[in-house]
């Protein structure tokens, strides 16, 4: 079934302030329109799908890569499976075929077909240099470099072969030989270094993000993450004055913002993080700073607290404060001129 991708405009980050334009730096056609918001140009569309590969809160969608993640979880244990992209024409009923570029699939889809519990699965691509329909693969490759450099123990499973002659037409398709060579399961491949209980949550009724840690519990990973899952660190100094504006406007609940009648908690979700910035320009005191994000970071199960604090009210906004100078939140004594001293 074929499928283009489409927007949901409210999940946008522009949508709420912020200044993402991730879909459109990738989009080979220029399609993705982004203004208040962003929109697709269905005419000039091609249907790669890049653009929901990089959307970090999924406000594009490509439903092509979600059933392929779903048919490869469906095979056999132990069978090696072929993946074709869009500009590829071959003559093998068992082909999976994906309606779109091979840079549709994101890192989260990567992880999953990985952990699947199949065998090795190639990713075949046609003559880029001629496909109309893509970025020529290059995002892809670039994920699948992260992937390996992430999961050294897991790169085996995953390949990227070129078709012969390049297969993006009829006149180009690979041959029953050269096709059949890429099902044949190498002896060192038949073993996926995944145990069953990370197979068995591939497919989780969540978002990508939460797909990718419910993966990641399984395995063992650690540093930086890669530029393709977008993700911070981020803490809070001494100085904030719980007023939880930036849980208020972070797009993804990444920053949770708990009140009682004398105190304020903020906690930290690092897996929920897209480093969208949003939380750092809302914040008036310049008490929340921004780390490089982890691994550790995205597999971490609870909430992090990262501030605590009494609550008192400013006399002259009257709004909630942890930190008072004289009787007025910091806001406050700054436009009235009055200092600790």
């Amino acid at each position: 079934m074929p499928s283009s991708p489409y927007v949901i405009q409210t999940a946008c980050l522009r949508h709420v302030g912020g200044e993402c334009s991730l879909c459109a730096d990738v989009c080979p056609v220029q399609a993705m329109i982004c203004d208040a918001g962003v929109s697709l140009d269905t005419a000039h569309c091609v249907a790669c799908g890049i653009c929901a590969s990089v959307c970090p809160v999924e406000a594009v969608r490509h439903d092509a890569v979600e059933r392929l993640v779903t048919t490869v979880c469906d095979s056999r244990p132990a069978e090696s499976v072929t993946v074709g992209c869009t500009a590829l024409s071959c003559v093998s009923d068992g082909l999976i075929a994906l309606d779109g570029c091979l840079s549709a699939i994101g890192f989260d889809a990567l992880l999953a077909v990985a952990c699947a519990g199949v065998g090795p699965v190639r990713f075949v691509h046609g003559a880029c240099a001629r496909c109309e329909k893509g970025d020529h693969c290059r995002l892809f490759k670039k994920t699948l470099r992260d992937f390996r450099q992430t999961f050294p123990e897991m790169a085996a499973l995953l390949q990227c072969d070129a078709a012969k002659n390049g297969g993006s037409s009829a006149k180009d398709t690979m041959s029953r030989r050269g096709m059949f060579s890429l099902f044949r399961v190498r002896p060192e491949e038949r073993n996926p270094t995944v145990s069953n209980s990370v197979s068995a949550c591939v497919s989780i009724p969540d978002s990508r993000r939460g797909r990718l840690q419910t993966l990641l519990r399984g395995l063992s990973c650690t540093g930086p993450v890669p530029d393709g899952v977008r993700n911070a660190d981020i803490r809070i100094d001494a100085s904030c004055t719980g007023c939880g504006a930036c849980s208020r406007i972070c797009p993804v609940g990444a920053l949770e913002y708990e009140t009682d009648d004398t105190g304020v908690s903020i906690r930290f979700a690092a897996v929920k993080c897209i480093d969208c910035g949003l939380c750092l320009s809302a914040c008036r005191t310049d008490s929340l700073h921004r780390f490089p994000g982890s691994w550790e970071g995205v597999r971490e199960t609870q909430p992090r607290c990262l501030y605590l604090g009494t609550l008192a009210v400013c006399k002259r906004c009257k709004a909630p404060s942890t930190v008072l100078v004289h009787g007025y939140c910091p806001v406050c004594a700054h436009v009235l001129g009055v200092t600790s001293s």
